[in-house]
């Protein structure tokens, strides 16, 4: 398989990581998870490591095999962990390897795990309890088979092509083929544990071009409502940045509002002033004519990019951009295009009266489009209303 620009850097870092870990003993025990192996099939693109130790059946904790590692790398590091036994290794970029000059990278160095969210009910987001647990019983707490794929590290040593891809729920690699989104567990459980992970699943059908298992779509509309159990900072960091501003947000909306959680997130704008403040602001710049639709679709945004506009000249303006890529109708009535302080003298605007010029000129833009090209015509129009 050619590999891409990520994967040429990686592959020589993975073949180290490989050599090490056999010599210091961890490398059977060891397993790169998730995108790595996802992206490799796929013919996309590697941004991360993520490597998790089986300690039930090693012995050791993630952070001894953190610690090994970052002993054996010939460049500067950090390494920091947490409660739930993930451990962060930095490494400085700049070290060669392979013939290739290594960035800096981040190896997420993980125990494997079982968790708790406090049975059904689930508070979501974080478990309140973790215990370590063998590489399978990790791998089926994970949110999507596609995601649940796994190289042993020790296997890794010759490099991509000749390290096995393990599939520990027998379903993975059918659907990574098939581009199937389908949870290794039952699906109300999987979402009820970690509510983001409905988001995160409309992420994927964006970034892959995959489709949901009904299994998976129905169980998203049974939960969408456990959005409202999260930080509401956590959602909307996942929604702007994943969905939103994924290049293509008129998709996601669509996504959104097919499985019943755009809604939600409407109630949850209206409910958390937060949340709502925080969406709007990441919406500025975004084509007028997704804006409309968010209009449309219920999105109560504060502030509004469009707050400018009555709810009827909101409609209007939705009409004339169908059809037509062209922001110039858009950024006319944002700022129309003609000399207000000669307006302002010419018909003896004073105080609030002043406001009447930006007032006319965006009724006129919206009665004729035509004249956001023509700033002449557009301000003696404005002349000939005032």
């Amino acid at each position: 398989m050619l590999l891409l620009e990520g994967q040429i850097v990686f592959e020589p870092l993975l073949k180290f990581l490989a050599k090490v870990s056999i010599e210091a003993g961890f490398g059977d025990h060891t397993f790169v998870v998730g995108g790595a192996p996802r992206n490799y099939i796929l013919g996309c693109p590697i941004k991360d490591l993520d490597l998790v130790v089986d300690s039930v059946n090693f012995g050791r904790t993630s952070e001894e095999v953190a610690k090994m590692l970052q002993q054996s790398t010939p460049t500067k590091s950090s390494l920091v962990s947490n409660q739930y036994g993930v451990c962060i290794l930095t490494l400085s970029p700049g070290w060669l390897l392979g013939g290739h000059t290594i960035p800096k990278v981040v190896l997420e160095i993980a125990t494997a795990r079982s968790e708790s969210y406090n049975g059904k009910t689930g508070k979501g987001y974080k478990p309140d309890s973790v215990v370590p647990a063998t590489i399978t019983t990790d791998i089926f707490r994970r949110d999507f088979t596609t995601n649940a794929l796994l190289w042993r590290l020790s296997n890794l040593i010759d490099g991509f092509n000749q390290a096995e891809i393990l599939d520990l729920t027998k379903q993975g690699l059918d659907d990574l083929r098939t581009r199937v989104l389908r949870t290794p567990c039952d699906p109300d459980q999987t979402f009820t544990d970690d509510p983001t992970r409905m988001i995160r699943a409309v992420k994927f059908m964006l970034k892959y071009d995959f489709t949901l298992h009904s299994d998976t779509a129905s169980a998203i509309r049974r939960n969408a409502h456990q959005l409202t159990k999260m930080p509401w900072d956590a959602v909307r960091k996942l929604l702007v940045d994943d969905l939103l501003l994924s290049g293509n947000p008129d998709q996601a909306l669509q996504h959104l509002r097919n499985l019943g959680l755009n809604e939600v997130l409407v109630g949850l704008m209206e409910s958390e002033q937060g949340f709502r403040k925080g969406v709007s602001r990441s919406l500025v710049e975004l084509d007028p004519r997704f804006l409309v639709r968010l209009h449309q679709a219920g999105w109560p945004l504060d502030p509004s990019p469009m707050g400018f506009l009555s709810p009827e000249q909101r409609v209007l303006l939705g009409q004339h951009l169908s059809g037509t890529s062209s922001n110039e109708l858009w950024l006319a009535l944002k700022s129309p295009p003609v000399n207000q302080q000669a307006l302002f003298t010419r018909h003896n605007l004073v105080g609030s009266a002043r406001q009447l010029v930006s007032v006319t000129a965006r009724a006129a833009l919206l009665e004729n489009p035509a004249l956001a090209s023509d700033a002449a015509a557009l301000e003696a129009e404005v002349s000939r209303r005032l």
